[in-house]
Parts: structure tokens; C-alpha cells; sequence
């Protein structure tokens, strides 16, 4: 009995599955008492962009205060970056659907891991995008508040936190964008 036992435990730990747990850094909105708003004397005159990534079904909102950031097609105060149809390689989804999955149920699965399918994605590439013009406007600005809609998948708030953070140039250096995540409690409308 003692040799079965001696046999099974390394097995039993040699299959178990390892879990590789990785960490980030990320700031919860603060507190402020009434007094704590208003205008001190010793602050700039540039007001702060207050940069807000709102993460809903239909895609990102970029909201900036004091009405900095522009629609090309509407007059409305913020940047809008809709799903779109992309093809997706299917490793990092393999026998599931990517995000938005509500909307990719109807589609197959992910079948094979190095086949591309096309799917409704949230558009990581062209936030960046956007998010490297609001950099170049606002060089100082490091913070970014993350708002979700309660329907949207953890994945997809992950995906956005590592898009936000760094950028890759076209020499391979990482140039910073809004390294300094906030995340909000929920999403205001």
C-alpha cells in the first residue's frame, strides 16, 4: 500500500496543472472630500485630460473632460472605436469563440490552433491608434480611467489594460502611453 502511494503522489503532482499568476499594477478612483475639488491657487492653468476608456458591447468610447477629444463623423464629445470583422488566429481561442462571444456564437468555433477565422473583434489596433494621437497632444497625461459595461468579458478588460499601457514603435523600442490604469466601478452613462 505504502509503494502505491509513493508511485501515485509525484504522479498526481506531475499532472496537476500549473498556474502562472502574473500582476498588475492598477489604482482604484479616489475619495475626495468637497473641499478637495476646487480650484487651488498653486494648480496650472492646462486642464487635465481625465481620459475615460468605456468598454461596451458595441466597442470603446474615448471620453475626455472639457470636450478635447472629437468624433470624425459626429460633432460628439468623444472617440468612438466600434467592433469590427477581423480574421483571428485561432490559438490563443482554440475549441471557443473570442470576445465578443455573444455575438460569435453563431459563427463555428476555433477548431484548429493555427487556422483564421473572422470574427467580431473589439478593436485593440485602432485604439492604440487613437490613444498614441491623444499622447502626442498630451505628453504629460499618464492616467486612464477604465469603465466596463457589467456584459463585457474580464478577457476584454485585460486585452485593454496591456493595449494601453505600452506601445511598440516601428524601431522596436516600447514608448509609454497611459501606464497609470485607474479602474472605475462601473460604467455611468
Amino acid at each position: 500500500m505504502m509503494d502505491m502511494f509513493a508511485v501515485l503522489i509525484p504522479a498526481l503532482l506531475m499532472l496537476s496543472a500549473v498556474l502562472e499568476i502574473s500582476v498588475l499594477n492598477v489604482a482604484a478612483p479616489k475619495i475626495a472630500a468637497p473641499g478637495d475639488l476646487e480650484q487651488k491657487p498653486d494648480q496650472p492653468e492646462k486642464p487635465e485630460l481625465n481620459l475615460t476608456l468605456k468598454i461596451t458591447s458595441r466597442g470603446y468610447d474615448l471620453v475626455g473632460s472639457g470636450g478635447f477629444l472629437r468624433n470624425e463623423d459626429t460633432a460628439d464629445q468623444q472617440v468612438t472605436v466600434p467592433l469590427v470583422q477581423k480574421p483571428v488566429v485561432c490559438s490563443r481561442y482554440r475549441n471557443y469563440w473570442p470576445p465578443p462571444r455573444e455575438l460569435n456564437r453563431k459563427l463555428p468555433k476555433c477548431d484548429q490552433p493555427l487556422e483564421r477565422k473572422t470574427f467580431w473583434i473589439y478593436d485593440n489596433d485602432t485604439l492604440v491608434t487613437r490613444l498614441k494621437e491623444l499622447k502626442t497632444v498630451f505628453p504629460d497625461e499618464r492616467r486612464i480611467i477604465l469603465a466596463a459595461d457589467p456584459t463585457v468579458e474580464y478577457e476584454v478588460v485585460t486585452d485593454v489594460m496591456d493595449a494601453t499601457r505600452a506601445t511598440r514603435n516601428a524601431d522596436g523600442s516600447v514608448a509609454p502611453l497611459f501606464d497609470e490604469v485607474v479602474v472605475s466601478p462601473g460604467l455611468v452613462e
